[in-house]
């Protein structure tokens, strides 16, 4: 298993990757929004000043996370896509990603590290409170979110 920066070379492995994840969350989006979240998700973090990482697994996309820079004055990014594809789960490759994307938001300074989610991500949940997140107020309006953490970074 590798922990990378995505990159190009990733782009139809984590379309495919992305898609079949959407699908065991149940995410819903309009028709015409789901294409251009899968080509979008990535470079929104990349292009924001954050990252996206992708775990490989024989050239497969078998895990993902990205973080987001929400605002670099105060140093404030946002995790975005934390997957892990369910035949490889429970094995600490989503624990694997999150650490070493805390690192890579260490060395981009920022102070904290958001993200929303729902009560259905309990897995997702322990992982979160495992490596310090804690339960916020609402930064921001989503329909479907039910809770907000944060992880004090630096």
């Amino acid at each position: 298993m590798n922990c990378v920066k995505y990159s190009e070379d990733y782009k139809d492995s984590l379309k495919v990757f992305l898609n079949t994840m959407y699908d065991v969350m149940g995410y819903r989006f309009p028709p015409d929004k789901k294409e251009k979240d899968l080509e979008s998700v990535y470079t929104k973090c990349i292009q924001s000043g954050g990252d996206f990482l992708v775990l490989i697994n024989e050239q497969e996309v078998i895990g993902s996370i990205g973080v987001k820079v929400m605002d670099l004055a105060n140093g404030i990014g946002e995790v975005k896509r934390l997957f892990v594809l369910p035949r490889y789960q429970g094995k600490g490759y989503g624990e694997m990603l999150l650490n070493e994307l805390i690192s890579l938001s260490k060395e981009k300074k920022l102070r904290y590290l958001r993200l929303c989610t729902t009560l259905k991500s309990n897995k997702a949940i322990k992982l979160y409170e495992k490596v310090g997140f804690y339960n916020i107020e609402a930064y921001k309006y989503n329909p479907v979110t039910e809770i907000y953490m944060e992880l004090k970074v630096i």
